[in-house]
């Protein structure tokens, strides 16, 4: 009888698609020591706080032996879906993984990935991981560039990501040969620093998508290339101070 009021408690304001065994409980207990994150409701609450729409949670996974706990998160107006985002707790990787999200498009541009990320780095510190971590395309190309995350150096040099930005610069029309040749000099040591200088970038250039629009070169760049990267943003330098991921992040995410 026990048992089962503490599974009813754990499970409580989320659905769960799985049996969830004492040895789930007592790890969970054990591992989310704060009081205020002792059910997965509680962790999918604070991913998803300020987001002011009617929100769904699922508990998708719990794995002990890797010590990894994902979750899902809905939102939703009054008509439909508006974002459904998946995120990660991987404790043996030190990390929390941004693992899906997408946002309807006419919700785009009002800021709730900014205040996802935002509550996922919050979490990610009261946890005590070093990273944030996030598989980038599309949009997220230049947001999370933008918001301090850098790319794996294996992944920023590859075909699928430098290889793509590289196609999409040379094929841009009306751009100033000193520009492009600036660009390209900049980006050709294939540091993943790199992409800071790219995505902070202002010079307006056509879109290769609507030649109606106006964008920066450097969106133009990372979100209409179809560039796709592996990535991170640490917390703390080895000596403990704050990462320059860090600072980019307070300001572009208002941490």
């Amino acid at each position: 009888m026990k048992d089962n009021i503490r599974e009813r408690v754990f499970k409580e304001g989320l659905e769960v698609k799985f049996p969830i065994s004492p040895d789930i409980i007592t790890w969970w207990i054990n591992r989310f020591s704060s009081e205020s994150l002792l059910r997965p409701k509680n962790i999918c609450e604070q991913l998803s706080k300020d987001i002011n729409l009617t929100k769904k949670y699922l508990l998708r996974s719990v794995d002990i032996m890797s010590e990894c706990v994902t979750v899902e998160i809905k939102a939703l107006d009054n008509i439909e879906e508006v974002l459904f985002a998946q995120r990660s707790i991987e404790f043996q990787n030190n990390q929390l993984h941004q693992d899906f999200l997408e946002i309807l498009e006419r919700y785009q541009g009002n800021g709730l990935g900014r205040i996802l990320a935002r509550n996922s780095i919050l979490l990610a510190m009261k946890l005590n991981l070093k990273r944030l971590g996030v598989i980038a395309v599309d949009t997220g190309s230049y947001v999370w560039a933008r918001a301090g995350f850098l790319p794996e150096s294996t992944s920023w040099r590859s075909e699928n990501c430098l290889g793509k930005i590289f196609t999409c610069l040379n094929n841009l029309e009306g751009v100033p040969w000193e520009l492009k040749n600036e660009v390209y000099s900049r980006l050709n040591p294939g540091r993943p620093s790199g992409i800071w200088y790219l995505s902070d970038l202002t010079e307006i250039v056509t879109s290769t998508r609507d030649p109606n629009l106006q964008l920066p070169i450097g969106k133009v760049l990372l979100m209409e290339s179809g560039a796709t990267w592996r990535g991170h943003l640490e917390f703390k330098t080895q000596d403990g101070e704050e990462t320059r991921h860090i600072r980019r992040a307070r300001t572009y995410l208002r941490l």
